[in-house]
């Protein structure tokens, strides 16, 4: 029975992760198509969507997926990631089993300017 727990919460938490991704990204670039660099591990969860172009350099892409080191607006996903890295301009990760997401102001403004009004409650 565990076995077979484990499998579905993980499932559940790639879809989620997918629908968060596909609707927050162009809110937060202001573009209908998103240029994405991100690690081969995350290919899928932009694979079957008009909305991105996953790019092979990062130099190429309006925004990157994942705890990647680049000069380019980053989203991460830990903590950790988020809270040392001068590009990342928002994160989504989970803390003590709750999920989190948040916008660094700062570094949003200084990439893409204004944040869309119904993200402002994420912001930092």
């Amino acid at each position: 029975m565990i076995l077979l727990f484990v499998p579905l919460v993980l499932f559940a938490h790639i879809v989620g992760l997918k629908e968060l991704v596909q609707t927050l990204f162009p809110l937060l670039v202001h573009k209908r198509i998103v240029k994405v660099y991100t690690s081969p591990s995350f290919f899928p969860l932009f694979d079957d969507n008009s909305t991105f172009v996953l790019v092979e350099e990062c130099n190429q892409s309006d925004l990157v997926f994942g705890d990647i080191n680049c000069s380019k607006p980053i989203f991460g996903l830990s903590y950790r990631f988020f809270s040392t890295h001068p590009n990342v301009i928002g994160a989504f990760y989970y803390r003590k089993g709750r999920p989190q997401l948040v916008i660094k102001m700062k570094s949003y403004e200084k990439y893409f300017g204004h944040l869309d009004p119904s993200l402002q409650r994420y912001a930092q």
